[in-house]
């Protein structure tokens, strides 16, 4: 089962995300700032979900290790402002795709399947939500 590291924020919580991802994907929720890299280090996660806010300034610094520890981890950053300075450093420190706002349900998983589909994919435009199994 494809697995995703989520940490956190206004914009993004671990309930709304569970409801969207929880059938499809294995979900390993990120409490701090200071256990993110280690679960990186652990479980090579496929994505990395991460809310511009989790770490405040830091929070692209953790995004450069991240990617160090796990080349292969794909990142995408929420932010919940559309600061396009953030948004190009985002990029620069390996992020795939920066979200801005509260993404809907539809969108955040079209994002996330769209970049390494669950396994089993299910093809489609189906979100799992509305179907059986994945």
């Amino acid at each position: 089962m494809r697995s995703i590291l989520v940490a956190e924020g206004s914009v993004l919580r671990r309930a709304e995300i569970a409801s969207v991802f929880d059938r499809c994907y294995r979900l390993i929720p990120a409490a701090s700032a200071e256990e993110l890299l280690p679960l990186v280090e652990e479980f090579s996660p496929d994505v990395l979900l991460i809310c511009q806010e989790f770490a405040g300034k830091d929070t692209l610094l953790l995004v450069e290790k991240a990617k160090a520890l796990v080349p292969h981890v794909i990142v995408i950053v929420v932010s919940e402002c559309g600061d396009m300075d953030f948004a190009v450093n985002a990029l620069k420190s390996g992020a795939v795709t920066v979200m801005t706002g509260v993404p809907s349900p539809d969108v955040l998983y079209s994002s996330v399947a769209g970049k390494i589909p669950p396994d089993g994919d299910i093809g489609g435009t189906d979100m799992p939500w509305k179907i059986k199994g994945c």
